[in-house]
C-alpha cells in the first residue's frame, strides 16, 4: 500500500495539500473529469482519483484489499461511469463515507463494487441538492422579477395619468390582457414584449452570478 501511494503523489500534482469540500455546493465546484481531461490530460486526471482510493483503502484497512491493477482499473470506471463528477465531489463522497459511514458500513469487505455503490448514492444526493438550488434560485429570480416589474408598472402609470397614450396603453395591457390575435392591438402587444429590452444586460447578470453561486 505504501508504493502504491508513494507513485500516487508522484503522479498527481493537485492533491498534495488535502482540502475537503464541506457539502455538495462547495463540491460540484470547479472542472467535471471530462473538462479537466482536456485540460490536463488522463494521466493526472487518473492520478488524482488514484489518490482518493488509496486513501479509502488505507483507512479502512482491509484484510482483502486492492492492487495496483485493480485500482488504476477502479479509477478508469468511475471516470467513463460519471464523467460529470468533479475531484472535488469523489473527494466529498469518500470523506462522508469515511466520517459517517454515509453510504453504509465497512466490515472485512471492500471491493469496486461497493466503491462504486457508495458514488451511485452521493450522485442520487447530488440531484436532489441540485434540484433544490434550481428551485431556490428560481424563487429568487421570480422575486426579484416581480418587483422589477411592479416598479416598472408603477412608472407607467405615472406616465398615463399624465396623459402618455402608449404608457396607458400598456398599463391597460399588463392589467387587463389583449387578445393578441386582433391587429389592432398587436402594437401595444409588441410594444410589451420587448418593453423589458432595455434591461437584458441587467437580467443577464443576475442569471450568471446565480449560475455561479448554483451547485
Amino acid at each position: 500500500m505504501h508504493e502504491i501511494q508513494k507513485t500516487n503523489r508522484q503522479l498527481s500534482n493537485s492533491h498534495e495539500e488535502l482540502k475537503l469540500p464541506h457539502s455538495i455546493k462547495e463540491a460540484v465546484t470547479g472542472l467535471n473529469f471530462s473538462a479537466d481531461i482536456k485540460r490536463r490530460g488522463i494521466e493526472l486526471v487518473r492520478a488524482d482519483i488514484v489518490d482518493d482510493i488509496g486513501r479509502v483503502i488505507e483507512f479502512y484497512n482491509v484484510a482483502r484489499s486492492f492492487n495496483n491493477s485493480q485500482i488504476a482499473f477502479l479509477a478508469d470506471l468511475i471516470i467513463a461511469s460519471h464523467p460529470f463528477l468533479t475531484i472535488n465531489e469523489l473527494t466529498y463522497c469518500f470523506s462522508q463515507q469515511m466520517a459517517y459511514s454515509e453510504y453504509g458500513r465497512v466490515y472485512e469487505r471492500l471491493d469496486g463494487s461497493v466503491i462504486m455503490d457508495w458514488i451511485s448514492q452521493y450522485c442520487t444526493q447530488r440531484n436532489e441538492a441540485c434540484e433544490i438550488e434550481a428551485q431556490q434560485r428560481s424563487e429568487v429570480l421570480k422575486s426579484e422579477g416581480d418587483s422589477f416589474f411592479e416598479e416598472h408598472l408603477k412608472e407607467l402609470k405615472q406616465k398615463a395619468a399624465k396623459g402618455d397614450k402608449e404608457a396607458k396603453e400598456l398599463v391597460e395591457f399588463w392589467t387587463k390582457g389583449y387578445n393578441i390575435d386582433k391587429p389592432e392591438k398587436k402594437h401595444c402587444v409588441y410594444r410589451a414584449n420587448n418593453v423589458f429590452d432595455d434591461n437584458k444586460k441587467y437580467w443577464n447578470e443576475r442569471q450568471k452570478q446565480h449560475d455561479k453561486q448554483s451547485i
